[in-house]
């Protein structure tokens, strides 16, 4: 099972601060309560941010400081190379934030990450965070994000980010915020987080957040079957009045054709037992239902 439920304490090590949003959203990261211990530049003109040490691979970082997460923002063409340098250093959960990943290398990757057990939330992952400890991995946004009962996945980080917003803004927070990306090859899929959330004490309900594209959604409500999920789930998926002729707003969806409209990730999430809302006041008021019964 994949296991999430990270601490305050959690070392993290950061890839890619060479590149100005890698040291924007490591400035964030920090200031969110993150327990960054070092950053991991290859280019040796690349000079340490703040006061932390800087080392020319993940395994170095690794061996110095016992980190157990990293974050990467490098370039497309080079972020493969560095997850996969942080998994062969034994970091039990990477997210990497960068979009654009050429297809191969991700599946070069997600095979070793299985190998190895290592949990990959990307590419092109918003991140990970885990407001009850003051712990977040990657770009959502600092304001988004307060503790509280509902876990939130998303595929679509743009949208997530609004609804996160102004569920904050009204005191409805998070147990949990995953952001799993929207390229085509996933290091972690919908239906592979299920099992942790049923477990994880913390979460009373689950607010999907998704667009048209991709299969993810049908193989999640698969899943909420087949594993029998009794939380509930209250989704939002962007691109509900797009018509059927016009299936993407992803890259992910340009191969898949009518089945990845809307109408049919719909159809799968309420045969599940999911609630599909319209629009985000309507997902608001039902949390809102929801968190008054608590």
């Amino acid at each position: 099972m994949i296991d999430l439920r990270l601490d305050a304490r959690t070392p993290v090590v950061i890839h890619g601060v060479a590149q100005p949003h890698g040291r924007r959203h490591l400035e964030r990261m920090r200031a969110y309560g993150t327990n960054i211990v070092a950053a991991v530049s290859y280019r040796a003109d690349v000079e340490a941010p703040d006061d932390l040490p800087m080392f020319r691979s993940c395994a170095e970082a690794v061996a110095a400081t016992q980190a157990e997460a990293c974050v990467s923002f490098g370039r497309p063409e080079t972020v493969i190379d560095a997850v996969l340098d942080a998994a062969e250093s034994r970091i039990r959960l990477i997210v990497s934030a960068t979009e654009g990943v050429p297809v191969h290398d991700s599946l070069r990757a997600l095979r070793r990450m299985r190998d190895l057990g290592t949990v990959w939330l990307g590419s092109a992952s918003a991140g990970l965070a885990l407001p009850s400890a003051a712990l977040k991995l990657g770009s959502i946004p600092n304001s988004a994000l307060i503790p509280g009962p509902f876990a939130l996945l998303t595929t679509c980080d743009a949208l997530a980010f609004e609804v996160s917003r102004q569920m904050a803004a009204n005191a409805m927070g998070h147990s949990v915020w995953i952001g799993l990306g929207n390229d085509p090859v996933k290091g972690t899929r919908l239906a592979e987080v299920l099992p942790f959330l049923q477990q994880d004490a913390e979460t009373e309900a689950v607010v999907l957040v998704s667009a048209v594209g991709g299969t993810d959604e049908e193989e999640m409500a698969e899943a909420v079957v087949d594993r029998k999920f009794d939380k509930p789930i209250l989704a939002l998926i962007a691109g509900q009045n797009l018509p059927n002729s016009f299936a993407a707003t992803h890259v992910e969806a340009l191969h898949r054709g009518l089945s990845a409209t809307a109408g049919r990730k719909r159809a799968a999430l309420e045969a599940a037992g999911a609630t599909v809302y319209d629009s985000i006041g309507s997902l608001l008021e039902a949390l809102r239902d929801i968190a008054a019964t608590k």
